[in-house]
């Protein structure tokens, strides 16, 4: 089992983790404009932000995953089946595809609100 680690010991990843989390529910609900349908240049660079960012959030995660305690399971699960939905979304063709990013995006927005609530309550603050 591994070793858990002291309170403060991983803080400047806790706080890259926090901030990640932060960035990526608000550029994830920024790409919401997509749900307009239209092949903008500027939704696929915004995307390809939130997107990036929700990556690093998840790597950040696995940093500090054996230190953590009382984080449930949904936790961990919906971030990384919400990246999965991304790459299912991207995989569209056609004129849904950027309807269905958006949409993704919603629901990594959703799912990191969660995580962030969760994660700053079993923190304490």
């Amino acid at each position: 089992m591994p070793e858990l680690q002291e309170p403060g010991e991983n803080a400047a990843v806790t706080l890259v983790h926090r901030l990640l989390g932060l960035v990526t529910i608000l550029l994830n609900l920024a790409c919401l404009r997509g749900l307009a349908g239209k092949e903008d240049p500027e939704f696929w660079r915004l995307a390809n932000l939130a997107h990036g960012a929700l990556l690093l959030q998840i790597v950040s995660g696995f940093f500090l995953l054996t230190g953590t305690m009382g984080l449930s399971l949904w936790h961990y699960l919906l971030p990384t089946a919400s990246a999965l939905l991304v790459g299912l979304a991207r995989a569209v063709r056609g004129s849904l595809r950027p309807r269905a990013v958006a949409l993704a995006s919603l629901l990594v927005a959703g799912a990191g609100v969660y995580s962030y609530l969760t994660g700053v309550g079993a923190a304490g603050g």
